[in-house]
């Protein structure tokens, strides 16, 4: 069975009252740094996007005060703290692989594919010397912690110690059979760690340039290594999605850490060593208590492999640089969301569709599994559980609060009592699935469309019929009422919306201009304006009193849900991926005086706060009635398929909780209160 859009309900979407006109905004993330009460709450502090290629490496100076990062042939240094592009530093012909900070943060090295290892004067970004000696790509370099020696890492399957002053090789040393992915020396510098993609990390003692042991465990090539900053411990990550923690002094497995999905790709120590960050081709960052093994935080946001992570010398930030050609730096000491996202799991199949009550108090879920779900919207927990025979497609709350009208697979509409549970009428008129009901805002009707191309109006009071609308040619996928409750408003999959009379049930108007599936309608709070979306990716804007089209304002993807703000100006827009965007219609502005004067309104759709919430790439978003649009947290992983780019089915919004149905059909509640209030004040 194909599902329209009607089965979306999104609710509670909220407006600043007195928004003032805005520049359209980029579509793009625009993050900036935070500091004060924001940055004990949110994960990700900045993200530095000028990079033109993937970012394969980035570090922190030892002072905390600045960045560094491969792109492309070059490196570039940034301010932490603002996130500026101070440097750029050209002498490499061929991709950066890596980069580090000597210890003292006076110089830079970096190593390139052009087989070569550079050192840079970070203060002037002047070149000092080029070191020449590997045969192939060089992928990994780092400074001792004395400033005295280099180690590099190549494709040549070697590991090249150099003296930092004379610029001259001291040791090659060779014992892996593969790639060599990444060096790291320990903290007295008297040891080296590589890693190969013949799957084992070798030790070496730097003074004579020997193997001291060769430690096996990972299943497939080793991409990254560091030591502790006590030099008892090596971490390794692999390309068998698992990061090991060795003995450094007896080579031994000590623990194998498990929750990356992909190949690590980077890996290091917190320098107080109590902390383990990883970077992985599954998109994310994950923070590890290193002595307990346990996976403390999962960080999101990065659009594609991440290839390097590291921590401040402070461990309070992590840095990680990624192949979606940016660097995100990261409060260490951020709020892990995920013990505020509940997994709602008393159905036993997918859920359809989702309403808020009107007071805000409770949710509504409509399942696969025949049941409604009555859900505390504050606590999560489940109040009751109506039984049905069929697939709950569509639900409503009643706007007093006291019943429930369900759409269902098998052609009806059902009315419950909230408070007892019990089917109060099952509405026959259908013939086909119900994918769309409303409440007419007194109470007294109840509309709804089917597949079966038809709109049905329902008198409430004693469920009998009263209308039966027929005009569109194809299936009915989202009805709602006018506030004045004179109107029902349809679209449907032959691209049209129509303005019905309730009263008489004739057609008023129908609306053309669409070119795909009408899955969203809505009137204004006024009752003079229309909104439509569609799986075109328009959002259309009408005239309700004499059907001309206002205004066209494209979106990002398929139209799901939309709203009028209580101003009657902006529109909230969410596409099929969750995405949350408001859109200001300036034509509105340009309506006649009387039109005006009937657009200051407020409505329940308006909340002091002044905000929408969009999920991206499990993100969850913050768009102001500016449209400047910020990170709030990033969603820890919950059963897969997590939010994914295949759709979200439904989304509710109350303050600082936000209510979702996922593309596998799992419902979540996720309340992050304390996060919002630390952004709001």
């Amino acid at each position: 069975m194909k599902l329209g859009g009607s089965h979306v309900y999104s609710s509670g979407l909220a407006f600043m009252p007195d928004s003032a006109l805005y520049e359209q905004y980029k579509s793009s993330l625009q993050l900036k740094v935070l500091r004060g009460r924001r940055a004990a709450e949110d994960p990700c502090l900045s993200v530095m996007k000028e990079h033109s290629f993937s970012v394969y490496s980035a570090a922190f100076s030892h002072d905390s005060t600045q960045i560094i990062s491969s792109n492309g042939n070059s490196v570039c240094i940034w301010d932490a703290s603002t996130g500026t592009l101070i440097k750029n530093l050209e002498g490499h012909t061929d991709y950066v692989l890596s980069v580090a900070f000597s210890h003292d943060s006076t110089q830079i090295v970096s190593s390139s594919n052009d087989k070569t290892v550079c050192i840079w004067d970070a203060v002037t970004g002047s070149l000092i010397k080029k070191l020449v000696g590997h045969a192939g790509s060089v992928s990994s370099v780092v400074f001792s912690h004395d400033s005295m020696q280099i180690v590099s890492g190549s494709t040549d399957t070697t590991v090249c110690i150099w003296d930092l002053y004379l610029g001259s090789l001291i040791w090659k040393l060779e014992e892996h059979t593969s790639i060599v992915q990444s060096v790291a020396f320990s903290h007295d510098s008297t040891h080296i760690a590589s890693g190969s993609r013949d799957t084992t990390v070798c030790i070496w003692d730097t003074n004579s340039g020997s193997l001291a042991r060769k430690l096996k465990g990972h299943t497939a090539g080793v991409l990254s290594v560091a030591f502790s900053h006590d030099s008892t411990r090596i971490v390794s990550g692999s390309w068998d999605s698992t990061v090991c923690i060795w003995d450094a002094a007896t080579g031994s497995l000590t623990k194998k850490l498990e929750g990356h999905t992909s190949h690590i790709r980077s890996v290091a120590f917190s320098h107080d060593s109590m902390q383990i960050v990883s970077g992985s081709d599954d998109h994310s960052v994950c923070v590890w208590d290193a002595s307990t093994a346990s996976l403390t935080k999962r960080l999101k946001g990065h659009l594609s492999s991440v290839m390097s992570v590291g921590f401040s010398h402070d461990s309070t930030q992590i840095i990680s640089g990624s192949c979606d050609k940016t660097v995100s730096v990261w409060n260490a000491m951020a709020v892990d969301t995920g013990s505020n996202l509940k997994q709602l799991q008393q159905h036993v199949d997918g859920v359809f569709s989702m309403a808020l009550c009107h007071d805000e108090t409770h949710i509504a879920s409509g399942s696969r599994d025949n049941t409604i779900g009555i859900w505390n919207l504050d606590t999560g927990s489940l109040t009751k559980m109506l039984e049905y025979t069929s697939y709950i497609l569509s639900i409503a709350f009643s706007h007093d609060g006291m019943q429930i009208v369900s759409g269902s697979y098998d052609c009806t509409v059902c009315i419950w009592d909230i408070f007892t549970g019990s089917l109060k009428r099952k509405l026959e008129g259908h013939t086909d699935s119900v994918m769309s009901v409303a409440f007419s805002c007194d109470d007294t009707w109840i509309v709804s469309g089917s597949y079966d191309n038809m709109v049905l109006i329902w008198d409430v009071q004693t469920g009998s019929l009263a209308r039966r609308l027929q005009e569109h040619v194809s299936r009915v996928l989202s009805v709602t009422f006018s506030h004045s409750s004179a109107q029902v408003l349809s679209g449907s999959e032959d691209m049209t919306v129509c303005i019905w009379d309730v009263a008489s049930g004739s057609l008023i108007r129908k609306l053309e201009g669409h070119d795909h599936y009408v899955e969203a309608v809505a009137f204004s709070h006024n009752s003079m304006h229309i909104v439509s979306g569609s799986y075109d990716s328009a959002v259309y804007i009408w005239d309700a009193v004499n059907g001309s089209l206002i205004s066209r304002l494209r979106h990002t993807g398929p139209v799901y849900s939309v709203e009028f703000s209580g101003n009657g100006l902006d529109v909230a827009v969410y596409n099929r991926d969750g995405q949350g965007f408001i859109r200001r219609c300036p034509d509105l502005l340009h309506s006649s005086s009387s039109t005006q004067k009937q657009l200051t309104g407020t409505s329940s759709a308006d909340r002091s706060s002044g905000f929408i919430l969009s999920l991206e790439c499990n993100q969850i978003i913050h768009i102001s009635s500016t449209g400047c649009r910020t990170l709030l947290c990033c969603l820890p992983d919950v059963p897969a398929p997590v939010i994914s780019r295949s759709g979200i089915f439904g989304i509710v919004q109350k303050g600082g909780k936000l209510a979702f149905v996922t593309a596998s059909r799992d419902f979540y509640i996720l309340d992050f209160t304390s996060l919002i209030d630390a952004y709001i004040n």
